[in-house]
């Protein structure tokens, strides 16, 4: 990205806020493992 033109900084600051986001939902998503109707629900959220 910092090749394209990016700050190095912005574009790290970012991936932290998505593995954040990321790991939030898959742990919530756990409540619905065994349901898969729900999940996919939860997924479209």
């Amino acid at each position: 990205m910092v090749s394209l033109g990016k700050d190095e900084s912005e574009i790290h600051a970012k991936a932290i806020k998505f593995k954040q986001h990321d790991e939030t939902t898959l742990k919530a998503s756990f409540d619905f493992f065994d349901d898969e109707p729900e999940l996919v629900n939860f997924m479209r959220t």
